[in-house]
């Protein structure tokens, strides 16, 4: 969703555009994983890493479009990929037909609730906003020819 928002082009989604759904920042989860070191036990317990509240995908991409300085990023255009071409790719690609056989997961809205690592650790997951900012941060262009 956000790279070609944040470039004014057309994002395409697996799902359902208008599902929120929480996406977890790698950075809070590899803290999470540390943090989550001294909690192991016999037996495992379910932790869940710190992850900031669900969104649609359509507003991930006017986020990205916003943050990008897009004209009209309200008008970021999101559309769902057909699952009859999701299948048919998957005849010749494997990972298209593993995308395929996932596409239940962006059908439908998937929330999580603040765990442990949360309310006991107080892990806080990166703001949205943050994650943008630290996604389209471009070197200068002296640090680029290196």
């Amino acid at each position: 969703m956000v790279e070609p928002a944040s470039k004014g082009k057309s994002a395409w989604a697996l799902g359902d555009p208008d599902a929120a759904h929480a996406v977890t920042y790698i950075p809070d989860l590899s803290r999470a994983m540390i943090a989550a070191v001294p909690l192991a036990a016999p037996g495992g317990t379910v932790l869940i890493a710190p992850t900031a509240p669900a969104r649609t995908l359509r507003q991930m991409a006017i986020d990205a479009a916003t943050i990008a300085g897009q004209p009209r990023p309200e008008r970021a255009k999101v559309t769902r990929i057909p699952r009859a071409i999701v299948a048919l790719g998957g005849l010749f690609s494997a990972p298209m037909r593993e995308m395929h056989n996932q596409q239940y997961l962006w059908a439908a809205p998937s929330t999580l609730e603040a765990g442990r690592l949360t309310t006991e650790f107080e892990l806080q997951p990166t703001p949205w906003h943050d994650v943008l900012a630290e996604w389209s941060y471009t070197p200068t262009t002296s640090a680029q020819s290196n």
